[in-house]
């Protein structure tokens, strides 16, 4: 019971400290004290060069970021105490995973070690035995293999949602610091939104509430004596206040609570799976212990822990109402009257100083016309207030009834979760007899009848307009929480889900083999959460208008760096390119394991001598996925990245921007995160060796990563302006990459051949192609053909 106990306590923690961040003594104090720790990096940073002490990758990465931390840091905030409190459980978890199952029980292949546990279970009752439960806790070697490869996709997921939350927040950093630009410029931003302002002709001060750059009318504030009006931009002055650009608006915290929530979910999975893979390999099973006593504490562990992950779902669920309940007014129609209402005000103040300069006789008329404005004048006041009272009724009653499943929901799910933990306190201490233990099942049915309402909920208020405006979530507001749903219906429906197929399929699944399948695939479906969010929430929430602004348009229309070539035009522009390291070597893979087929259709005998054949196989099984570093260190050597650069072969950034801006240290990250994705795919498929072969998966792997070599030594060829020495080496690491390429198509052959069958070469060869391709390959050709291009297009000459 200590990772749910310790999670809800720095969850409340975490809690306490927002809510003492929004008192405004508190965060004046933390943004000072922010900034001193800015201060003293920035000093600390400047020493080190002063002492040269230089290493250039640190110094780079060092030089390109050190600007985002001048005048604060994040490591108050919220998101970034998360994150750290979140990193050191899920990394602590994955340790354990690593050295109990990994290593000490060889990856739970060790049955031996196995068995010797279950034999020295004890029953209470003497008429059980472990020879009942024995098919119970078996763990077939496909489940093995998946359950010890969930959680590197789990580590995978949790790297790239904190990617993720670096990107956005920096985002809505740089916009912050454009908009106190602007704001000094009296330009009109978007990020002035809650912020105080002064008017210019009547000094009040107030605070800017809406936003809208399609008339000239721009800022909507309301006024410190209650009085609400539209201004221009350059009638009103930006109070600029010192503040940390790290520190995130209210909307802010609401998407990153959505987008934080999937790694609560990998790291509660994580360690639901040791607790079950406890009690299915009796691993901590002591002497004198009982199993009556052994599997409830272990198994209400695992209880606790996904209950603990559904709970902070319903934080997520409770932000998408909060967000949804943002949008909704009425004050698109109050704007109109009220710019409206600013016209006619105008007219009568331009007819009142047309009276005083007419003549006596036709200032009766000139009167009446005034009068008659402000008549019209007063009638649009009133129509007005009468709409802003409209506005704030159909918000409220939005809120309350519209979006009522959301609010049923999470309500039920806190009872859940309460009744939940209890019942996991009570199956401890109490045997599982208590209050909480028999209501358990009750409770999780209403929960899911109330999951079902809440999507329906969901998917209703995200079809409404005011949502799907531009100025609220935009057009595919749906998307956004489309992960957040699938969470929803994958938490209690798929353990459901596994048990009814099962029974219906005729699998056979145990209790604690399907606890220990939904937890795995949790892991995995956790992954595809956070990638979908990674695109779905790729813009801050409310910055859609700004896509209107002429700047970014012409961003658009430019498409001169990184990723604005698309990759049809690297494929159009550099077609020999694409063919020679792209098409050539994966067409000639293909080959050579159709080559492999046996000529009758049946295996060939596994070779008996240790030949030529069986060194090149052990050297590949050895150092293998190590050859492309040494041919990458090899270019470093003999043809640096930065003389290309110098040359203008190449362009000096890559546009990757989760990468670093070395193209070296980019690719060789890249690299890392194949091998990554190959360990994963070799733990799933070792034991189905008859279905998938893990050595051809290796191969693409490998190839892949030698097709990415070739990609930016034929790239950023050095030309006709290049020294003899430079196309000298450019020559040699294409000889090179080609000679280990022949390499690989020759242990294809003899895998093919002898080895593994053809159905489980064939899966093999199309998972490897497809992920490594279309995930690292294909991804790279694209920058390296930006990069190439944009300098191509560079020298052309004006004439």
């Amino acid at each position: 019971m200590n990772e749910p106990l310790a999670v809800w306590i720095v969850g409340l923690l975490l809690v306490t400290w927002n809510l003492l961040l929004l008192w405004s003594k508190t965060r004046k104090q933390i943004d000072a004290l922010e900034r001193n720790v800015a201060l003293a990096l920035s000093k600390g940073y400047a020493r080190l060069r002063a002492k040269n002490i230089n290493v250039s990758y640190l110094n780079d990465l060092a030089d390109r970021h050190a600007h985002h931390f001048e005048i604060g840091t994040p490591i108050f905030e919220m998101y970034f105490l998360t994150v750290v409190f979140l990193g050191f459980f899920l990394f602590r978890t994955f340790y354990d995973i690593v050295v109990y199952d990994w290593i000490s029980y060889d990856f739970l292949r060790d049955q031996a070690r196995i068995q010797e546990n279950l034999e020295r279970v004890k029953f209470r009752n003497e008429s059980s035995t472990m020879t009942s439960l024995s098919r119970e806790l078996e763990i077939p070697r496909w489940m093995s293999g998946l359950a010890m490869a969930a959680p590197i996709f789990g580590m995978v997921a949790f790297v790239i949602m904190v990617i993720h939350v670096g990107v956005y927040v920096l985002k809505c950093k740089e916009e912050k610091l454009a908009a106190e630009k602007n704001a000094a410029n009296s330009e009109a931003d978007i990020n002035m939104l809650d912020r105080r302002a002064t008017v210019l002709s009547t000094k009040k001060c107030g605070v800017i509430t809406q936003f809208d750059p399609s008339d000239e009318l721009v800022y909507k504030m309301t006024l410190d004596d209650g009085e609400q009006n539209w201004f221009k931009a350059e009638s009103i002055s930006i109070i600029l206040e010192d503040v940390n650009p790290w520190r995130v608006g209210h909307r802010e915290d609401l998407v990153l609570l959505v987008i934080l929530m999937p790694g609560i979910f990998i790291f509660m999975a994580m360690r639901a799976e040791i607790r079950v893979l406890q009690v299915m390999t009796c691993s901590t099973f002591r002497s004198g212990e009982v199993w009556e006593d052994f599997e409830p504490l272990l198994m209400g562990t695992y209880s606790a822990d996904l209950d603990c992950a559904a709970g902070f779902q319903y934080l997520v669920v409770y932000a998408f109402a909060r967000l949804c309940a943002s949008c909704f007014s009425l004050e698109r129609m109050s704007k109109y009257v009220e710019l409206q209402l600013a016209k006619l005000t105008n007219q009568v103040k331009e007819l009142e100083k047309q009276v005083q300069e007419l003549k006596a006789e036709a200032q009766s008329s000139h009167l009446n016309m005034g009068s008659q404005n402000s008549t019209a004048v007063k009638a649009a006041v009133e129509l007005q207030k009468q709409l802003v009272k409209a506005s704030e009724e159909h918000t409220s009653g939005l809120q309350r009834a519209g979006l009522l499943g959301v609010w049923f929901f999470i309500c039920v799910g806190i009872v859940r979760s309460i009744i939940g933990i209890g019942a996991a306190v009570e199956s401890e201490f109490y045997g599982g007899s208590g209050v909480f233990s028999r209501n358990e099942g009750l409770a999780k049915l209403i929960c899911v009848v109330a999951t079902a309402l809440c999507i329906v909920n969901m998917i209703l208020i995200l079809k409404m307009a005011d949502i799907r405006h531009p100025a609220a979530l935009g057009e595919k507001a749906a998307l956004k929480f489309m992960a957040a749903r699938v969470l929803l219906m994958i938490g209690d429906g798929q353990p459901v889900a596994i048990i009814t197929m099962s029974h219906l399929f005729g699998w056979g699944f145990s209790s604690y083999q399907a606890k220990l399948l939904h937890v795995s695939l949790l892991m995995l479906e956790c992954l595809g959460v956070v990638i979908f969010n990674f695109f779905a929430w790729s813009q801050k929430v409310y910055t859609q208008l700004e896509y209107n602004n002429q700047n970014h348009e012409q961003e658009a229309e430019s498409g001169t760096a990184g990723r604005g070539w698309r990759l049809l035009t690297v494929v159009r522009e550099m077609p020999l390119l694409v063919l020679h390291t792209v098409v050539a070597p994966s067409a000639l893979l293909v080959v050579a394991v159709v080559m492999g087929y046996p000529p009758n259709g049946v295996q060939e005998p596994r070779p008996t001598s240790k030949g030529a054949m069986f060194l090149l196989d052990t050297v590949f099984r050895t150092v293998g996925p190590l050859l492309p570093f040494l041919l990458l260190a090899a270019h470093h050597w003999h043809l640096p990245m930065q003389r290309l650069i110098d040359s203008n072969r190449l362009s000096a950034e890559h546009g990757i921007s989760y990468l670093p801006s070395n193209w070296l240290a980019a690719l060789a990250i890249l690299w890392l995160l194949m091998l990554t994705a190959r360990l994963s795919g070799f733990i799933v498929a070792k034991p189905l060796n008859h279905y998938f072969s893990d050595h051809i998966f290796l191969i693409t792997c490998v190839a892949s990563m030698l097709q990415m070599q070739l990609v930016i030594a034929h790239g950023a060829w050095p030309g006709k302006s290049g020294t003899w020495k430079d196309k000298a080496a450019a020559s040699a690491i294409i000889a090179a990459a080609w000679l280990l390429l022949l390499f690989l198509f020759v242990e294809a052959f003899q895998t093919t051949r002898y080895y593994h069958t053809q159905g489980a070469v064939w899966a093999a060869m199309v998972t490897g192609l497809l992920l490594f391709h279309s995930v690292f390959l294909l991804p790279w050709l694209r920058a390296v053909g930006a990069g190439v291009l944009g300098q191509m297009k560079a020298r052309e000459p004006l004439l």
